[in-house]
């Protein structure tokens, strides 16, 4: 059997230290605590606030006879999850660890008249307003269409909870009116929203400002500032 003499203990404690201190470090700054602050799902009541499956085609008049098509509808949920730092500032500063988190889903339904093109496009998103400081969050949707290639559309985003729609208060975009029966076009139509939406491109004077917005039916009809309205076609 080997004996130490005290001489060598010293020397294999000092030999020891340095590793221990670096095991110690190393630990510490590879640690990085994170707390999930929420993972925010839809229920399908919520999904019903957009009526559309995605595979509809949508055909809207004018009182000339005009018409403005929306068709290859596709309706999809994503998935993102959000981080209180972003991966840059985490890499430099934070040794890789992007702190506390929360996820959440974004469904979106997007309407084009043909494949790859822009124009006449009408798009529909449901998604969540995550706050920081609590777990308390709002949902909203954001309707947005552009019948033509003149920049002229609408931009509207609203808050939305169980059947009903609500102002955003941060956003100037307004619910004008909720009509139990509404005369648009040459159709009569029922529990519609009348939403507002301001100018988005303020060198574009006629743009529509105007949609109507139906929880069963979806886009019902829209008119622009100098009063030309389509309505939905049966």
């Amino acid at each position: 059997m080997q004996i130490i003499k005290p001489m060598k203990k010293v020397f294999v404690l000092l030999a020891i230290i340095p590793i221990l201190l670096f095991c110690v470090l190393s630990c510490k700054k590879n640690s990085c605590n994170q707390l999930e602050l929420a993972n925010l799902k839809f229920t399908p009541d919520d999904t019903t606030i957009n009526p559309y499956s995605g595979k509809e085609i949508l055909v809207y008049k004018d009182f000339i006879g005009d018409s403005i098509v929306f068709l290859k509808g596709k309706r999809e949920t994503y998935s993102f999850t959000h981080y209180k730092i972003s991966i840059e500032d985490a890499n430099e500063y934070h040794q890789g660890c992007r702190g506390d988190y929360y996820t959440d889903e974004t469904n979106k339904t997007n309407f084009y008249t043909i494949a790859g093109s822009v124009v006449p496009y009408l798009g529909i998103e449901i998604g969540f307003n995550f706050p920081s400081n609590d777990t308390h969050s709002d949902k909203y949707i954001l309707l947005q269409f552009w019948p033509d290639n003149t920049n002229s559309g609408f931009y509207g985003y609203y808050l939305f909870k169980n059947d009903s729609l609500f102002n955003y208060s941060k956003k100037i975009d307004t619910i004008v009116s909720y009509h139990k029966q509404i005369q648009i076009g040459t159709r009569n139509f029922t529990n519609i929203y009348e939403l507002y939406s301001h100018n988005q491109n303020t060198n574009n004077q006629e743009w529509f400002s105007i949609a109507y917005y139906s929880l069963k039916e979806g886009l019902c009809g829209f008119r622009s500032n100098s009063g030309k309205i389509w309505y939905l076609k049966k």
